[in-house]
């Protein structure tokens, strides 16, 4: 797959473009070009240092003038220190002391940003030196504060990010819609943006434009990558067009698993970076539980007639009716269960079925699309 140059905005990582043809069961053809690229947006390292050091790099940071961000809990000895002077280099340092004798230091890194890509959607590719370079770098940006070399930390977190590029806003919409109305496992929470966290200058509009579950050590976070940048002054303009960003951050724990026990650093990154794109597929799957299409909902009752038994039809019709009226996976299954008496075996058989004949019990707006859209998995093959 070619690397792409740095035009408008959709250099980095693995990236083509390609032109979308799906055939649907009438016979007729979605055409609709899109791009994409994947890598590793941001990269979290960490390590324990002792009350010497870490008030050493505080106090450094206080006499250089960094901008720092203080917590402190009243009720305890925890608190947190967040030194910002180099965050539009593309590094973040976080200064905790969970417990009264503990102390950490974490490090959360844009690797494009450091490299001096200008492209805010660049996504990075940990090939040949690549390694070397980024750590060479950040330990000249760090020596003044007394930070140790980033070779001396521990991987703690690799964000794996796809980003899908299209001509239309709408795409963008109704694909994020999609997602926050997929099914979600029972341990992963859905979390919000609060106004008072800081975090977004808009809560309510970051929440429209995103949407994130986690657990313990894995996460998921969509959001349109346009508005984003808008929002926080990164862009000036609308671009010409339109992302949606698709990332799949792995804690440390996650990381063995997916990639086994025992790689160096450099082999993790190179292994992250190559298989992004897969490993964001593959929780997609998850949540979606169906590769089919998105119909608008008159279109997806009338395909399931085609099923063979009464039963099928009447279940898939039910499921495709509460999709729509629970406006969530989750909640449709659950209601089949808790209304109707369908267990959840079943109706995963139906769902598999409405696959094969490329139907989604998803649906979309008929008023926004007089095309059903093509599956979110099917574009990241």
């Amino acid at each position: 797959m070619p690397k792409a140059p740095d035009v408008g905005g959709l250099r980095a990582g693995i990236w083509e473009e390609m032109p979308l043809l799906h055939q649907l069961s009438g016979g007729e053809a979605i055409d609709m070009e899109y791009t994409i690229s994947s890598g590793i947006h941001t990269l979290s390292f960490g390590r324990a240092l002792t009350g010497k050091a870490y008030h050493e790099i505080l106090r450094t940071a206080l006499i250089a003038g960094m901008p720092v961000e203080a917590q402190n809990d009243y009720f305890s000895d925890s608190s947190t220190h967040t030194l910002l002077g180099l965050q539009k280099r593309g590094i973040v340092i976080y200064l905790s002391r969970p417990k009264r004798t503990v102390y950490m230091l974490k490090l959360r890194i844009e690797p494009e940003r450091l490299l001096g890509s200008t492209d805010a959607q660049a996504l990075w590719q940990c090939e040949k030196g690549e390694w070397k370079r980024l750590v060479k770098i950040i330990d000249v940006l760090l020596q003044p504060l007394y930070i140790p070399s980033l070779a001396d930390m521990k991987l703690s977190i690799m964000e794996l990010t796809v980003n899908l590029s299209f001509s239309e806003q709408r795409y963008v919409d109704e694909y994020l819609g999609i997602l926050k109305n997929g099914c979600v496992n029972a341990h992963y929470r859905r979390l919000y943006f609060d106004k008072c966290s800081g975090k977004a200058k808009n809560a309510a509009e970051a929440n429209r434009h995103s949407y994130k579950v986690t657990c313990k050590q894995k996460s998921l976070f969509v959001y349109d990558k346009t508005a984003q940048l808008l929002m926080t002054e990164r862009i000036a303009k609308v671009l010409d067009h339109r992302t949606l960003r698709i990332e799949v951050s792995l804690r440390r724990e996650a990381i063995k698993k997916e990639f086994g026990k025992g790689c160096t650093v450099k082999e993790y990154l190179e292994k992250g970076s190559k298989n992004a794109q897969k490993i964001v597929r593959e929780f997609l799957k998850r949540l979606l539980l169906s590769e089919g299409q998105y119909y608008p909902y008159d279109e997806a009752i009338e395909l399931v007639q085609q099923f063979k038994t009464e039963k099928t039809r009447q279940r898939a019709a039910l499921l495709i009716q509460l999709c729509s009226r629970k406006k969530s996976l989750n909640q449709a299954i659950r209601a089949m269960r808790t209304e109707h008496g369908v267990k959840r075996s079943p109706v995963e058989r139906v769902i598999r079925k409405m696959e094969k004949i490329g139907l989604s019990p998803l649906t979309i707006p008929i008023r926004r699309h007089a095309q059903p859209l093509p599956s979110l998995l099917s574009l990241l093959e």
